[in-house]
């Protein structure tokens, strides 16, 4: 045990040490030290003895000694003990007590403020530190965002897939054939980002499917073009077009002298090949089938079209008002019209098909319902409707005048020279009692008609209105106007017979030759007037004066000639 006033090292079951009991001497009675160490006993087992020590601290409860020196025996000693223990009273105790366990309570409360403040400290510092980490990272992450390029993978397929298709179809335009992936790769130009594409199929109209595709090694879920599963294709035909001029050209199935291509036409077999080509139409026989393909709006007109064997063919379309109506085939030598409208065959019709000199007959014949057959020399009208044979014209055609304004139709047939020809209506039937003319043209519902010296006007029922006198020659009928040469000299006539222009021109047949097909209504040096076309054989061809323009200016009346190298008007 130890003394619980100045430590040292007492005897069991004692409370202080000798020293300390003497010092006591104001305690006068036992039973107030033994009162005493119970009370002290009592603190130590609230506090574990640390209170008791506190509380009997000699400096607060010691009684300060006299100041004279005195020389104290061992009984005075333990005298003064009893004294100090007596006067020590329980009040004292009480609030000494009170004192101690107030200024622990206030020890406790500023130990637990004290931690309180520092916690809060703590986490303050946690939160700025926190804050400061937070925004640093923020910092560095706007820093990242912004140097950082954003890329729209959507975009980016897209693009790439659309320069692959561009270079597929240049490529199939140059080469007639679809490129491997690998050409297509090593040809595309498509440089802005590294894109590669794991699925990567071709097809043969030029298009691309991608996916499973990487942009700058990051994978990305987009995919470009749709996925299609190709029929497995036949033969391909192409078909090329060569112009000669502006309104003349011809059709090919090969690259003939530069022509263009104008149309691929893909057969579902081998067994398939080019038939022919009109305008922009193309006709194919596949499988002893006939299809002919609309090229321009890549659609079939009309098919499948059976023949009886692989010798039937069919070679001629009907069209008017650009639009398809008709054909002819051959079949076992007898030719045969396919009527598209109706869909319906006229058969039985032997010969050999019209030639060009008719080939004006498609469009006009179609207004009055007939198709025109050559058999044994003779020109067969064959109804569309009925397919029967409506009329017979057993010269040669020459060519079809129409009157739109009457909804009328001239046909001119020949035996032997086709400027002396006769004239036949829309119905087949002779006109004019088979009088031979030279000239045959319509100008406002009437009918113009010459001889070699002499025109005549008809209305749209074959009233005659007028009767020219005789002239040296008519050179032509223009509208409404005719050319002569009278006593020798070069004239404008309107249609009522009477002068209009006299160029004085002293007319040779040996000398001069008039181009009729190059005379008519032109609009020169911003003047519309009446040009007429001559040439003059004495003079080198390329020689100024070698051609000869009369030209008449209707609403001045002004005439005049320019003389040029050679035949000019077109």
């Amino acid at each position: 045990m130890k003394c619980k006033n100045c430590g040292k090292e007492i005897q069991e079951n004692e409370v202080f040490c000798n020293n300390c009991k003497n010092q006591l001497n104001s305690i006068s009675s036992k039973d107030k030290v033994n009162e005493l160490e119970d009370l002290i006993e009592d603190q130590k087992k609230l506090n574990d003895l640390e209170i008791t020590k506190e509380l009997f601290d000699l400096n607060k409860f010691v009684v300060e000694e006299p100041k004279n020196d005195l020389v104290v025996d061992e009984n005075i000693e333990q005298h003064n003990s009893q004294r100090l223990v007596g006067d020590f009273k329980s009040d004292d105790i009480n609030e000494a007590l009170q004192n101690n366990n107030y200024n622990k309570k206030n020890k406790k409360k500023i130990i637990i403020i004290t931690s309180i403040v520092v916690i809060i400290i703590v986490i303050v510092i946690f939160i700025v530190m926190l804050l400061m980490s937070l925004t640093s990272t923020k910092n560095q992450n706007n820093s990242e965002t912004k140097n950082k390029v954003v890329i729209d993978y959507n975009k980016v397929i897209n693009e790439y897939g659309k320069s692959l298709e561009n270079t597929i179809k240049k490529y199939i335009s140059l080469n007639e054939n679809v490129p491997n992936w690998q050409q297509t790769s090593e040809l595309n130009t498509y440089k802005k980002y590294e894109v590669i594409c794991e699925t990567h199929d071709i097809y043969s109209d030029g298009s691309i499917y991608l996916s499973s595709c990487t942009v700058n090694n990051k994978y990305t879920k987009y995919t470009y073009g749709i996925k299609k599963e190709e029929i497995k294709e036949g033969k391909k035909i192409n078909i090329y077009k060569l112009y000669y001029s502006n309104d003349s050209y011809s059709y090919f199935n090969n690259n003939s002298n530069g022509a263009n291509l104008v149309a691929t036409i893909t057969c579902k077999t081998e067994d398939c090949d080019y038939v022919n080509a009109y305008d922009k139409y193309v006709l194919i026989r596949e499988n002893n089938e006939y299809y002919l393909y609309n090229y321009e709006n890549d659609s079939i007109e009309f098919g499948p079209f059976k023949m009886k064997n692989r010798y039937s063919y069919l070679n001629t379309l009907l069209t008017y008002d650009n639009k398809l109506y008709a054909i002819y085939y051959n079949e076992d030598n007898i030719d045969n019209i396919y009527n598209v409208i109706t869909g319906k065959i006229l058969k039985n019709i032997k010969g050999e098909l019209m030639l060009a000199s008719a080939s004006l007959s498609p469009n006009v014949m179609y207004k009055y319902n007939y198709a025109i057959f050559i058999s044994n020399n003779q020109y067969n009208f064959v109804n569309l409707k009925s397919g029967n044979v409506s009329y017979t014209i057993s010269n040669k055609i020459g060519s079809f005048i129409e009157d739109e304004k009457n909804n009328i139709v001239y046909i001119t047939s020949y035996d032997n020279s086709i400027d002396q020809f006769k004239i036949y209506n829309s119905n087949g039937k002779l006109l004019f009692n088979g009088e031979v003319y030279s000239f045959i043209n319509v100008a406002d519902g009437n009918l113009m008609v010459a001889s070699i010296d002499e025109f005549k006007i008809y209305d749209s029922k074959l009233k005659l209105k007028i009767s020219s006198k005789k002239y040296d020659k008519v050179l032509g009928l223009y509208e409404s106007f005719i050319v002569v040469i009278d006593n020798n000299n070069l004239k404008i006539i309107d249609l009522n017979d009477r002068e209009l222009a006299n160029f004085k021109f002293e007319w040779n047949d040996n000398k001069h030759y008039f181009h009729s097909e190059l005379s008519g209504l032109f609009k020169g040096d911003g003047k519309n007037g009446i040009y007429l076309v001559v040439e003059n054989k004495d003079i080198p061809y390329g020689t100024k004066g070698s051609g000869l323009e009369y030209f008449y200016i209707p609403a001045t009346g002004e005439t005049g000639v320019i003389e040029t190298n050679g035949v000019k008007k077109q």
